[in-house]
């Protein structure tokens, strides 16, 4: 199997934990609603609109929920980019969010650009965007993915 077909297991692999709305913290979808409708609004639902954007949109809604009742940080992936699709650490950015029930959510803002069928914004468990960004960098990520939430 190449490296493409690899990468686009894993993704479908991550679409399909995609959290169902009824599974997502109710407080978690309205600032998630306003946010897309506030302050990024249809720019988030297209794929070009947020090439790149991922440290922008992820800082903004961590910024908005600063002082809330969401726990929020910004985490990192890792980004195939350029013609030899390279693997540049901490080129892709999302929002860590810590449930009330002890669940810790990744809200991926800018994942349409990799796929447009993906939801906007792509919510799963921590574990599943793990999962996915583990075997295309093919070293754990468990311990270098993180950036400290903001004081």
């Amino acid at each position: 199997m190449d490296s493409g077909d690899h990468a686009a297991k894993a993704w479908a692999a991550l679409l399909a934990a995609a959290l169902p709305a009824d599974k997502i913290p109710p407080a978690l979808t309205a600032m998630a609603e306003f946010f897309g409708s506030h302050e990024f609004g249809q720019v988030l639902a297209d794929p070009a609109a947020v090439r790149d954007q991922a440290p922008a949109i992820s800082e903004a809604f961590e910024r908005m929920c600063s002082g809330r009742d969401l726990s929020v940080c910004v985490i990192t992936g890792f980004l195939a980019a350029g013609c030899d699709q390279q693997l540049i650490p901490q080129g892709h950015m999302a929002n860590e969010v810590q449930a009330d029930d002890g669940r810790r959510l990744v809200v991926d803002w800018t994942a349409r650009q990799f796929d447009p069928k993906a939801p906007v914004p792509l919510i799963v468990t921590l574990a599943a965007w793990q999962a996915f960004w583990r075997p295309l960098l093919g070293q754990e990520l468990d311990n270098v993915a993180y950036r400290l939430p903001r004081e």
